[in-house]
């Protein structure tokens, strides 16, 4: 029998977004690199001209905080239906 490819580890992380209108967002996403590095090119991408991204329409992203998971897909629909 053939069964699913085994998933692979990564890193459920989430940060708040402050829009231009003032109102702020819980922003939620997974990694499968070192979290700092993707949470520095969401930052970077507040700063950008091209705002073309969920995160890049926000003045600013603020990292809150970040797990492990073993199934990163599964865990990060978990953490988006509990905001």
């Amino acid at each position: 029998m053939i069964f699913g490819k085994k998933k692979k580890p990564g890193i459920v992380y989430f940060g708040e977004c402050a829009r231009a209108d003032g109102s702020k967002k819980i922003y939620t996403g997974k990694t499968r690199r070192p979290v700092r590095v993707r949470w520095k090119e969401h930052i970077d991408s507040t700063k950008s001209e091209s705002k073309k991204t969920w995160v890049s329409k926000s003045k600013s992203f603020k990292p809150l905080g970040a797990f492990f998971s073993r199934n990163p897909e599964k865990a990060e629909r978990t953490t988006k239906k509990e905001n």
